[in-house]
C-alpha cells in the first residue's frame, strides 16, 4: 500500500509539474503565435510552418529512436540494473551521432533539391527559405543529440526540471517577439535564428543537469554494443511506421496542402497545429507522467498493477483533454478573432478537427505506452504504420477531386480512430481479459460521457461576442463536463478516491 501511495505521489508531483511547464508554454505560445504571424506576415509564416515541416519530415527515424529509448531506460530502470542502464545510454549516445549524421547528409541533398523544386514560394523569398531552412538543420540536430540526456530525466521521473526550463525559454520566446517587431534585417531569418540560439541555451542545461544528476550520463567516448544496438534498432525499426504516420499527419499534410493551396493555407494549418499542441499538452502532462511507471510494471511482472494503471489512466487522460477541448471548439471563432485577428477561413474549422483528432488521440496514448512495454511490436507497428500512412494518398486523392483542404483533416481523424482500434485490440497479448477491460473501462465510460457533454452543451451554446460572455462559456462548459464526468465517467471508488484527494488538500492549506 505504501508502494502503491509512492507512486500515486510521485505520478502527481510529475503531472502538477508538466502542466507548469505548458500553462507557461501555452500563454507565451499563444501570444507568440500572434506577434509572430503579425510581424512576418501569412506569407513568411506559411513558407517557416513549411520549411520547418521538410526537416520535420527527414526526422521522422529520430520518433522512432527517442520512443524506443524511453521504453529501454524505464524497463532497465525498473530491474534496477544500474551497469546495464550506463551501457544503454552510452549506445544510445552513439546511435543519436549516428542518426544526426544521416539526417544532415538527406537534409543537405534531398531537403535543399526539394525546398527549390516543388515548394510553392515566392522567387524572392526563396533565399530566405534555404537560410532559415539551415538554421532548422543546426536546431535539429542539436535537440536531437540531446535526446538521450531529456530521456534519462524522463525515466527516472525528475519532471521538475522541465517547468523550471519552461520559465527560460518563455523568457526567450518572449524577449525574440519583442525583437523581431524593431529588427531592421530580414524578419524571417533573423526570427529562425533567435530561436536557434535559444534552442542551444536550453537543450544544453539538459545536458548539464542529466550528468550531475545521473551516474549513467557521465560519458567521455562513445560505445558500441553490437547487440544491444541491433535490439533497439530493430525496436525502433518498427517504431518507424508509427512516426511516419504522426509526421504524416502533420507535415506530410502540410505538404500536400502547399502543393494544392499555396503558404497561406499552411499559415491556417500550422495555427491550427498549435491550436491543438497547446491543448493536448495537457492530456500529455499526466500520460507521460505515467508512462515510466506502465513500464516499469511490466518490467517487474506486476500485470494485476499494470492493468489497474492503465485503464484509470487512458480514461482520465481523455476526461482532462475533454475540459480542455469543449470550451475551445465550442468558442473558437471568438478565440481566433482574438487571438489572431483578421484569419483565413479555413482557419477556425481546421482547429475544430485537429481538436477533435487530438481528443481521440489522447485516449490511446496509455495504451501505446502498454503496447511498447512488451517490446513485441512488430504486427503492431506494421498495422499502425499502414492506417497512418494511409492518411497521405487518401488527402492526396481528394484534393485531386477538387475537395475543400478541410477534407485532409478529416481523413485524418478516421485515421486516427482506426490506430486506436489497433490499440486495444493488441493489449491481449500483456494481460488476459485486457481487450475486454479496456471496452468496459475505458471506451464505453468515455464515450457516454462525451455523447453527453456534447448534446448539454450543443442544447445550451452561448453566442460568445465579447470577453465577458467567452468567461461565462467557460464557466459553463467547464462546469457541465466535470458535473457528467463525475457521474457517469467515474466509478464509485475513483469518486471516493477524488474526495479524499480533495479533502487532503483542503486541510493542507
Amino acid at each position: 500500500m505504501t508502494e502503491i501511495s509512492s507512486n500515486n505521489k510521485k505520478i502527481a508531483k510529475n503531472t502538477i509539474a508538466l502542466y507548469t511547464r505548458n500553462l507557461i508554454s501555452m500563454i507565451i505560445g499563444l501570444f507568440t503565435v500572434r506577434v509572430v504571424l503579425r510581424t512576418l506576415g501569412e506569407t513568411d509564416y506559411g513558407i517557416y510552418s513549411v520549411v520547418a515541416g521538410s526537416i520535420a519530415f527527414l526526422t521522422f527515424i529520430s520518433f522512432a529512436l527517442s520512443y524506443g529509448s524511453q521504453r529501454f531506460f524505464a524497463f532497465t530502470i525498473g530491474r534496477e540494473d544500474k551497469r546495464a542502464l550506463k551501457d544503454l545510454f552510452e549506445v544510445t549516445v552513439t546511435l543519436y551521432v549516428i542518426l544526426v549524421a544521416v539526417i544532415i547528409l538527406a537534409a543537405e541533398s534531398i531537403g535543399i533539391w526539394f525546398i527549390n523544386t516543388h515548394l510553392v514560394i515566392l522567387p524572392e523569398r526563396l533565399f530566405a527559405a534555404n537560410v532559415i531552412f539551415q538554421f532548422v538543420i543546426i536546431s535539429t540536430g542539436i535537440t536531437l543529440l540531446t535526446s538521450p540526456y531529456t530521456m534519462a530525466i524522463m525515466a527516472h521521473e525528475d519532471m521538475h526540471i522541465f517547468a523550471k526550463l519552461a520559465i527560460v525559454d518563455a523568457i526567450f520566446k518572449i524577449g525574440i517577439c519583442v525583437i523581431i517587431i524593431y529588427i531592421p534585417f530580414d524578419k524571417l531569418i533573423s526570427y529562425v535564428f533567435m530561436m536557434l540560439v535559444g534552442t542551444i541555451f536550453v537543450q544544453s542545461i539538459y545536458v548539464i543537469y542529466a550528468r550531475r544528476k545521473y551516474e549513467e550520463c557521465c560519458i567521455k567516448r562513445l560505445k558500441w554494443d553490437k547487440s544491444k544496438a541491433k535490439e533497439m534498432t530493430s525496436f525502433s525499426f518498427w517504431n518507424l511506421f508509427g512516426s511516419l504516420a504522426g509526421v504524416g499527419k502533420t507535415q506530410g499534410l502540410g505538404i500536400v496542402l502547399n502543393s494544392f493551396f499555396g503558404p497561406i493555407v499552411n499559415a491556417a494549418q500550422g495555427v491550427a497545429t498549435t491550436v491543438r499542441t497547446v491543448s493536448s499538452s495537457f492530456s500529455s502532462n499526466f500520460s507521460s507522467a505515467l508512462a515510466p511507471q506502465i513500464t516499469k510494471k511490466y518490467a517487474n511482472q506486476d500485470y494485476d498493477g499494470m492493468s489497474l494503471l492503465l485503464q484509470r489512466g487512458s480514461k482520465m487522460t481523455y476526461f482532462l483533454m475533454l475540459i480542455v477541448v469543449v470550451p475551445i471548439l465550442f468558442s473558437i471563432d471568438f478565440i481566433l478573432q482574438i487571438w489572431i485577428g483578421e484569419h483565413s477561413v479555413h482557419m477556425a474549422p481546421f482547429c475544430q478537427l485537429l481538436l477533435f483528432e487530438a481528443l481521440i488521440d489522447s485516449i490511446s496514448t496509455p495504451l501505446a505506452t502498454a503496447n511498447q512495454a512488451t517490446g513485441k511490436i512488430a504486427r503492431y507497428q506494421a498495422i499502425i504504420g499502414f492506417f497512418g500512412l494511409m492518411t497521405l494518398p487518401f488527402a492526396y486523392v481528394l484534393m485531386r477531386f477538387g475537395y475543400a483542404p478541410e477534407w485532409v483533416f478529416i481523413v485524418s481523424l478516421i485515421m486516427q480512430l482506426c490506430i486506436v482500434c489497433v490499440r486495444i485490440i493488441f493489449l491481449h497479448r500483456i494481460y488476459p481479459g485486457a481487450v475486454r477491460g479496456a471496452l468496459k473501462n475505458i471506451v464505453v465510460p468515455c464515450t457516454v460521457v462525451t455523447l453527453i457533454v456534447f448534446s448539454a452543451c450543443w442544447i445550451q451554446h452561448i453566442e460568445v461576442t465579447d470577453f465577458i460572455t467567452f468567461i461565462g462559456a467557460v464557466v459553463d462548459y467547464v462546469i457541465v463536463c466535470i458535473i457528467v464526468i463525475w457521474v457517469f465517467g467515474l466509478t464509485k471508488d475513483e469518486s471516493a478516491k477524488f474526495k479524499d484527494l480533495i479533502i487532503k488538500m483542503i486541510k493542507n492549506k
